[in-house]
């Protein structure tokens, strides 16, 4: 394959070329083992204030590569940060994680959401990827993150950081049944979220110790073939 020396290590790995090393970056690339973050943390402490003020979150993203030069540069973001756009407030609280208060747990709190438009409600998100692009030009791929509709989707039921879903699926799945219904005429979040909603109402005869993620893929299953 013609190398392209003009284009990022990273990007050049992934388009399969034969490189002399693989590409470097490190997850959580960004962060509290820096003393120039822990200054800006003192300074601003409101983890949104530093992920959605471009001017913090460029400074933030740049700060490992300055020091590092890794291939990768990775935008300072959470994977939550979709929700205000929708309705759905959060914080993110030192030692603690994500916190959502309140949780989503209701059919009339899910009613209440917009559609999410990236333009008008997360307009810093461009504007930090476009400014760390001219930043670091073909040095190093710059990269961003979000989370995936179920990950938000059970963020915003469950109110934060959970290793282990409290729904059980019941015997009887119908009671489950109304909200796959309009899945193509509604967004898949609010789809996800419609969903969790079900699960965590459905009873159980017994609690059952099957994964979780085994439990909500039978149920998409059965869904699916029973529509």
């Amino acid at each position: 394959m013609t190398v392209s020396t003009s284009v990022p290590y990273l990007l050049r790995a992934a388009r399969g070329e034969v490189l002399d090393r693989p590409p470097v970056w490190m997850m959580r690339q960004a962060g509290r083992y820096m003393k120039e973050y822990r200054d800006l943390r003192d300074k601003y402490p409101s983890f949104r204030d530093r992920s959605e003020n471009p001017e913090l979150a460029i400074e933030i993203s740049l700060q490992p590569f300055r020091a590092f030069g890794p291939d990768g540069v990775i935008m300072f973001s959470d994977i939550l940060t979709p929700l205000p756009g929708i309705g759905i407030p959060f914080d993110i609280i030192e030692q603690r994680g994500p916190v959502i208060d309140p949780p989503i747990r209701s059919q009339e709190q899910i009613n209440k959401l917009q559609p999410l438009e990236p333009e008008s409600k997360l307009p810093f998100i461009r504007e930090i990827l476009q400014t760390l692009r001219r930043e670091v030009g073909d040095r190093a791929t710059v990269l961003g993150f979000v989370g995936a509709p179920w990950t938000l989707a059970a963020y915003a039921i469950e109110g934060k950081t959970t290793r282990s879903s409290k729904a059980w699926l019941s015997p009887n799945l119908r009671c489950c049944i109304n909200s796959w219904r309009n899945w193509q005429t509604r967004s898949l979040f609010t789809s996800a979220i419609k969903l969790i909603v079900a699960l965590k109402s459905c009873k159980c005869s017994t609690p059952g110790r099957d994964n979780s993620v085994l439990k909500i893929s039978r149920l998409l299953l059965y869904l699916t073939n029973n529509e």
